[in-house]
């Protein structure tokens, strides 16, 4: 897909979920963790954003807490980690579609390596994948990350991590409470 077309797709894309996100921003609020639980450094870097948090579990080797920022929108689904020098080892961000689809990631102003997880609407994930920054001004030159199958939710780290915690495909993504599957975020459907 050519950068203008990918231009009016985003632009259709906004125009068709600015009502949908205000409504799941109200369905999350009673999920939503503020930094005060996070480490002084991840507490830091999620304030910088200003984005809402949320505490999430993975089970691995251990169970791993991640402090996650919440990508609710068109706007903050675009912008993603872009240009940020650096993610702290237990945070990350969450992607949140309205509806599963099969998309595409790509690494445009992206500063650091990151590994993404497709995460299914069950919160299980699909896929994990490893992507390398784009040191192009040119976005048509970088390269895609797409999911073989759809998703609902996204969730990107620090490259690496997911496989030094042994979380793979297959694995779900939990509440804090590391019981509750993530998929009570979309209480809504």
């Amino acid at each position: 897909m050519n950068t203008q077309a990918m231009i009016r797709h985003r632009q259709w894309l906004n125009s068709r979920l600015s009502l949908f996100s205000c409504g799941l921003v109200i369905c999350v609020s009673s999920l939503l963790s503020t930094t005060a639980h996070a480490t002084d450094s991840v507490a830091t870097a999620m304030a910088e954003s200003g984005l809402d948090t949320l505490q999430v579990c993975l089970i691995g080797s251990e169970n791993v807490q991640l402090t996650v920022e919440l990508a609710l929108n068109a706007d903050t689904r675009a912008r993603g980690l872009m240009e940020r020098k650096s993610l702290p080892t237990n945070a990350g961000m969450l992607f949140v579609y309205p509806n599963d689809g099969l998309r595409a990631f790509w690494m445009y102003k992206t500063l650091i390596p990151l590994d993404i997880a497709y995460i299914d609407k069950e919160g299980v994930i699909n896929e994990i994948l490893t992507m390398e920054p784009c040191r192009s001004i040119f976005p048509g030159r970088c390269r895609n990350y797409p999911a073989t199958q759809v998703f609902r939710m996204a969730l990107e780290v620090n490259a690496g991590h997911f496989e030094e915690w042994q979380v793979a495909a297959g694995d779900q993504v939990y509440q804090q409470d590391c019981k509750t599957p993530l998929r009570a975020l979309l209480a809504h459907d």
